[in-house]
C-alpha cells in the first residue's frame, strides 16, 4: 500500500488492486482508442470516458474531458480524408503491395507530430500542476494515452520516463 498526495494536498492510500495500478506496480490510467488504428497504432479518436474511481482524487472531470477533447480535435484536423485513408491505404494497398499506404501515412505522421506537441502543452497546462503526466504509447495497431501519477513531494514518476524539467520548474 502506498500513500499518494493529490492535487489538493490530501493524501490517499493506493492499494494493490486500485484501478490506477497495473501488474508492474506503476500507477496509471489508460485512455483507449474509440475506433480502428492505423498501422503505426495511432487512432482517429480516443475515449473521453472519465473513471471517477480511478481519477476522482487526481483530476476533475471537466479538465480531463477538455484535454482528451483537444487531442481528438488535433487528430480530426490532421487525419487523412476518407478517400486517402480507405481508397489509397486499404483498397489500393492490396494491389500495390502496401506502397499506396505511404499517402495516408504522410498525413498520419503529421498528426503524430502535432499530437506530441499537444501532449507537451497539456502536461504543462493541465496535468503537471495536478501531479500527473500524460504520455502517448503506441506500436503496431495498438495505442493509448497513459496518465501517470507522481509520488509524494519529490514528484518522482512511478514509471520509466521523467517529466521535462522546464514543465515542472514553474509548478514547484
Amino acid at each position: 500500500m502506498e500513500n499518494l498526495e493529490n492535487h489538493t494536498g490530501t493524501t490517499r492510500q493506493i492499494t494493490e488492486n486500485h484501478p490506477l495500478r497495473n501488474r508492474n506496480g506503476e500507477v496509471l490510467f489508460r485512455v483507449v482508442p474509440t475506433s480502428c488504428t492505423f498501422i503505426n497504432g495511432l487512432a482517429p479518436s480516443y475515449s473521453t470516458r472519465y473513471d471517477e474511481e480511478a481519477l476522482g482524487d487526481f483530476i476533475e472531470k471537466r479538465p480531463f474531458k477538455r484535454a482528451i477533447g483537444r487531442i481528438n480535435d488535433v487528430l480530426f484536423q490532421f487525419w487523412p480524408c476518407t478517400l486517402c485513408y480507405y481508397g489509397f491505404g486499404l483498397v489500393l494497398g492490396i494491389l500495390t503491395c502496401g506502397l499506396s499506404c505511404i499517402l495516408p501515412y504522410i498525413c498520419i505522421r503529421e498528426a503524430m507530430q502535432e499530437i506530441e506537441y499537444e501532449v507537451k502543452c497539456l502536461n504543462e497546462e493541465i496535468f503537471a500542476p495536478k501531479g500527473l503526466l500524460l504520455e502517448y504509447e503506441g506500436c503496431c495497431y495498438r495505442s493509448c494515452f497513459k496518465i501517470q501519477v507522481f509520488q509524494g513531494d519529490e514528484m518522482t514518476l512511478l514509471s520509466r520516463k521523467d517529466l521535462p524539467k522546464e514543465s515542472f520548474a514553474k509548478n514547484v
